[in-house]
């Protein structure tokens, strides 16, 4: 039997395990802080919707960071069941944008810290959950919403990359040419760069943008920077705490969004650490979430908007080839060092559109590719296809076609309020619907007079079931190699008289077969003969086949009793 072991890619240069020298430590931090802050922007747009206090805006942002620090800390930790364990900061999450606006201007900045508990508590006990209910999560859906984030990333970048205003707006060629130039800036050593080039191409991009935004005149103006002062105390819960039953279900939904796209996230976190990755560590998930819902419960209790995992720096990591998980320390101890100088967090904030733009799409890039790549990695079917399709084509509808839903029932609009949330939710439905019908286990009867070929049937009935299943294609390939190549054994050494039947099974760790015929068991023979025995022992052959296919399987047992025999091979997958 294999033993499963993690192999660290070779494209990392410090891996989960390991610790950078200090320097680059702090500089890899700061460089994963100030993606962080460009998201800031979001919060601040939204706290406007419904709060023109610039002192409530101010203090909204202070916790913001407080809290984002607090959640990617917490990430780190792999003790009494919380942290994922990976580099995977926390930000404030997109999915709740709705949410959080109805929210706000409905009670204000109490009323969001009572929905956030609820979402905090719901997001405990999911996490509890999912590892009981994996099959609701299979590969193809996971790497579906993980491309989904990367999209809607890309949805938001462009308006700024490009400068758009909406219909009617101005063209300003300067803002292409900053954002060609910082995008550039980041690319060139990410492909071509090494050592510290690379390491720090979202930093080098950054100051490249600075200061082409500064010669072609479209830095953004400061109002308000000077009466801010630089060190300020945050005061923690100061508005209180309200409730609002009529908010729970779109909160629970956002949540659920959220918690999805985060199971994603660790996913991708788990791929990009190991080259043996196989399937989603579960266990870790679950921590990982239950990390995120001990963050919103802090939400809850001293202010904030909601928490989720962070899908660029996820794909910065990829880039610059660090996935320290010792970084969340340091990019934590960055977010909540900033919450005592709001000086500089305005200075964060008013970072210069196409350069920020330029700094999303360089990292949705590497989460649409993420997903696509945990697609690609299990047998897709009709129904697989299907799913994908369908839930990716509904979901990019809400960001292409404005106004889509606007003369649909009240009732859809949580579901469709963003392109991921309705990606998700008719994911996990149509991967509900279409596993009725699927069965674990199939049987298949190979007769001699039949027009097909024998291989070609086994190859047929393999990949067709694979498909079904969603197996890994490798391991596919090889258990019908190895029933193919048994069959051709006892068929001509005419050990069986009966027709071959071949039975299997499958779950997302096993795939075993059992091979059924009335005649002769096969020798139980898995020594590899000689050169001078294959050219002079006619059942050499024979033996050389058992040899290889007991190489090609994880286990193979052969037993019988009379004229039963029975072939099992057992498959790690």
């Amino acid at each position: 039997m294999s033993t499963y072991t993690t192999k660290k890619p070779s494209n990392i240069i410090y891996g989960l395990d390991e610790k950078p020298p200090i320097s680059t430590n702090i500089l890899l931090g700061f460089q994963h802080t100030t993606l962080m802050m460009a998201s800031l922007v979001f919060s601040a747009a939204l706290i406007s919707q419904f709060s023109t206090d610039q002192e409530s805006a101010q203090y909204l942002i202070k916790m913001i960071l407080l809290t984002m620090g607090i959640g990617t800390i917490l990430q780190t930790l792999q003790r009494c069941k919380i942290g994922s364990g990976y580099l995977c900061p926390i930000m404030s999450g997109p999915a709740y944008l709705s949410a959080l606006s109805a929210a706000g201007k409905l009670g204000g900045p109490g009323l969001i810290c009572g929905m956030m508990f609820a979402v905090g508590c719901f997001e405990l006990v999911l996490a509890k959950v999912i590892p009981r209910v994996r099959s609701l999560f299979p590969p193809e859906v996971v790497g579906l919403l993980v491309t989904a984030v990367g999209l809607e990333a890309v949805t938001l970048s462009m308006t700024k990359f490009l400068g758009y205003a909406g219909p009617g707006g101005s063209y300003d060629g300067r803002v292409l040419v900053v954002a060609i130039a910082t995008l550039g800036s980041m690319i060139i050593p990410s492909i071509w760069g090494k050592g510290v080039f690379r390491l720090y191409a979202m930093l080098i991009g950054c100051i490249v943008g600075y200061i082409t935004a500064f010669i072609t005149g479209i830095m953004p103006e400061m109002t308000g920077l000077s009466s801010l002062p630089w060190l300020s105390f945050p005061e923690v819960a100061k508005y209180g705490w309200a409730f609002d039953s009529h908010l729970l279900i779109p909160f629970l939904i956002a949540a659920l969004s959220s918690v999805l796209k985060a199971v994603g996230d660790f996913t991708t976190c788990q791929k990009i650490n190991d080259s043996n990755w196989k399937r989603s560590d579960m266990t870790s998930i679950s921590r990982g979430l239950t990390a995120m819902g001990i963050g919103n419960l802090v939400v809850s209790a001293i202010g904030g908007l909601g928490l989720s995992t962070s899908s660029s720096n996820i794909g910065l990591s990829v880039v610059s080839g660090v996935t320290s998980r010792i970084l969340n320390i340091t990019i934590g101890a960055f977010l909540i060092s900033l919450a005592f100088f709001p000086k500089i967090v305005a200075i964060f904030v008013s970072m210069p559109a196409p350069i920020m733009g330029a700094i999303m799409l360089y990292s949705a890039c590497f989460m649409i590719v993420a997903g696509l790549q945990i697609l690609c990695s299990r047998m897709l079917d009709a129904r697989k296809t299907f799913i994908i399709g369908i839930s990716l084509s509904s979901g990019l509808s809400v960001d292409m076609i404005p106004g889509l839903f606007s003369n649909y029932p009240e009732w859809i609009m949580p579901f469709v309020s963003s392109g991921l949330t309705l990606t998700t939710v008719m994911a996990l439905l149509l991967n509900l619907v279409f596993r009725l019908g699927t069965e674990k286990t199939s049987e298949y009867i190979i007769k001699s007079d039949s027009s097909l070929n024998p291989t070609d049937e086994i190859f047929s009935f393999f990949n067709k079931l694979g498909g079904t299943w969603g197996a890994r294609p490798e391991i596919i390939q090889k258990a019908a190699h190895a029933a193919s190549e048994l069959y051709e054994t006892i068929t001509n050494l005419h050990l069986n008289e009966s027709p071959v039947k071949l039975r299997l099974s499958f779950d997302e760790f096993n795939l075993d077969i059992n091979i059924q015929y009335q005649g002769k068991p096969v020798a139980k023979n898995f020594k590899q003969p000689t050169s001078e025995e294959l050219l002079t022992d006619d059942s050499a052959l024979a033996s050389l086949s058992l040899f290889l296919i007991n190489r090609m399987a994880d286990q193979m047992k052969i037993d019988g009793k009379g004229e039963n025999c029975h072939i099992k091979l057992h498959f790690e997958h």
